[in-house]
Parts: C-alpha cells; sequence; structure tokens
C-alpha cells in the first residue's frame, strides 16, 4: 500500500481495488518538511529509533525524511469520529455507519522505519498543518489491520468490479478505532450500498465485537450495546465547557454549532488517593478511565483548533 492508494492489484483473476481519499504528492511534500522539523527531537528523545548509518539530519530536502532515508510517510487515511456508539447500538442498527460518523477535519499518516510502522502523524484538513506525531503502538495495530485488508480484499462484495474507499473511525469514548469501508459509484467520490466496517483496535472487554472479520455497520454497533463509555459517563443535565485551544477563551454556542470539536474531555469532582500520579497522600483531579466507581462528570468540556480572528486594518485619524 502506497501513499493514497491502499491496494490495486490482480489477485487470482480478481480485480480489486481500495483506496483512500486523494493526497497529492505536493500536499505529502509540504507535511513531510514539517515533520523534519520534530523527527529529530524525538529520535534524540530515544521515542524513535536512530538510523544505523548515522547520517546527519537534513531537512534541506522537503521530499525526504531525515536519517538517510530509513524513515519513510506511508498509507494515509481521512479521519471521522463516531459518539454515542452504545446509543446508536439500540436507536440506529438500521442506520450504515457512513450516516453516523463525523469527518473530523484531520488525517492520519503511517510512519515507517525500514518499512516497519513506528509513529504516526495527524495534520489538519484545511491547509495540510502538522497537528500531532506521536510513536505509540496504534500505529502497529493500524498497520496489521492494513495487511489483514492486503490479504482478504477478495472477500468484499463485487470485489471484481467495485472500488472501496477506506476512513479511519475513531471512537473516543471507548478508546477504539475501526475502518470504515464504503464502495464508490464508478467514477465518483459517492458512496453507495451498504459500508464494511474493521475493527482495528479495541479494550478486551467489549467482547462481543468481532475482530479480523468484515463486519455490516449493525454488526460494528451491536459490539457495543450496553457497554459503558470509558472516559466518563454522559448523565443529562451535565454542563459542557467548550473552549479554543491556545487561550482557553471560553466560545459562545453558536460559533461552533457547526464545528467539530478536536479534543472532547470530562471534568470530575477532586478525589484524594494514596496512590495517586502525583505521590504518596496526593489526589487526583480527573483520572484516565474516570473517577473510582464510574460517578458521573461535572463538566464535559470540548476544545476547538484556534482560528484567529480577522486582522482590522488601521484607519488614520
Amino acid at each position: 500500500m502506497d501513499k493514497d492508494v491502499v491496494q490495486s492489484r490482480v489477485k487470482n483473476g480478481i480485480s480489486v481495488m481500495l483506496k483512500s481519499d486523494d493526497f497529492s504528492d505536493e500536499r505529502r511534500d509540504s507535511l513531510v518538511k514539517q515533520i523534519n522539523n520534530w523527527l529529530g527531537d524525538m529520535i534524540r528523545n530515544k521515542q524513535l529509533p536512530p538510523d544505523k548509518r548515522e547520517a546527519p539530519l537534513d531537512d534541506s530536502d522537503p521530499t525526504s525524511l531525515p536519517t538517510g532515508g530509513a524513515y519513510e510517510l506511508g498509507e494515509q487515511f481521512l479521519m471521522a469520529c463516531l459518539n454515542d456508539p452504545e446509543v446508536h447500538a439500540v436507536e440506529s442498527l438500521d442506520r450504515d455507519l457512513g450516516e453516523l460518523v463525523t469527518l473530523t477535519g484531520r488525517r492520519h499518516h503511517q510512519l515507517k522505519y525500514n518499512k516497519k510502522a513506528v509513529a504516526y502523524a495527524r495534520s489538519l484538513e484545511r491547509d495540510d498543518s502538522l497537528c500531532q506525531l506521536f510513536a505509540t503502538k496504534l500505529a502497529v495495530k493500524l498497520q496489521g489491520a492494513i495487511n489483514w485488508l492486503d490479504a482478504h480484499d477478495n472477500e468484499l462484495p463485487e470485489s471484481a468490479t467495485a472500488t472501496w474507499r477506506v476512513r479511519l473511525v475513531t471512537i473516543p469514548t471507548y478508546h477504539a478505532h475501526a475502518f470504515l469501508i464504503q464502495k464508490m459509484k464508478n467514477g465518483t467520490d459517492v458512496a453507495v450500498g451498504d459500508s464494511c466496517v474493521f475493527v482495528i483496535s479495541a479494550p478486551d472487554w467489549l467482547d462481543k465485537l468481532p475482530k479480523e472479520d468484515f463486519l455490516t455497520s449493525r454488526q460494528f454497533l451491536l459490539g457495543f450495546k450496553d457497554k459503558k463509555p470509558i472516559i466518563g459517563l454522559r448523565a443529562p443535565g451535565v454542563p459542557d465547557i467548550k473552549t479554543r485551544a491556545k487561550g482557553a477563551t471560553a466560545m459562545p454556542d453558536d460559533k461552533n454549532k457547526n464545528r467539530v470539536p478536536i479534543f472532547e474531555s470530562y471534568l470530575y469532582d477532586f478525589e484524594a488517593t494514596k496512590d495517586a500520579l502525583g505521590g504518596e497522600g496526593g489526589g487526583r483531579p480527573g483520572m484516565l478511565g474516570g473517577p473510582v466507581g464510574g460517578e458521573n462528570p461535572k463538566f464535559r468540556m470540548f476544545v476547538y483548533q484556534f482560528i484567529p480572528p480577522p486582522e482590522v486594518p488601521e484607519v488614520d485619524n
């Protein structure tokens, strides 16, 4: 799988294509230049492996990653978000997953070292600016999912004639990720028919969520039925806090009604604990996975990408 094309080949006489949304070479080169500015620090901090040839870092060429070419930018996918899957598991079983997800305005990029996924980058779709660069196990799990699709793509319906678009779906309240695989109308970007879903990663306790198989939207949603979110319970009446990155200034609802938040978090009452993150006798104002006992949050906070106000021209008196 290379750049935009996830898969395109003839196998056993069957022609099949899985592809991601277009991402031009010019856009890719611009992103690589930005990644170069941060990759050196991650290598020096031992978050990423150094090049065995110990070639000097060089960002003068925007089309190649540093350390002598051992690093490369791999597959990329537009990102979408699924909220409240436990609710959809009851109310939306007759709907396609493509109708339930919301595009986040971000794109995921696999970062490889010696052809193996070691990290990932995220870029903003509106201007291709780099917004995240992480070395986590998600990159490896996602690469495993890509390899699985490579080996089983002929199992998709109408694989002999159809083109399928692949997008990355995050389910933040369950720390889960999946591929949304949509059949495209010939020669267009319009999705038609029923989507398929492939689970990339999910907690083990989502035991009703089938792994290593093409799922229908219904099968996928039923995997969340009666399962509680792991980063807080959505209680009626919980007030929202809407902020924007850099400054955390509250924003009126009317400015955000058509925007998708880039991060959602929950605020709980302070709880003193003996084994707190800060050490013996400390406390946790907020804990990964929610408070002990699954208590409801006091606030739900949304963070939006900062958009600077338009510049006002100076007027001579």
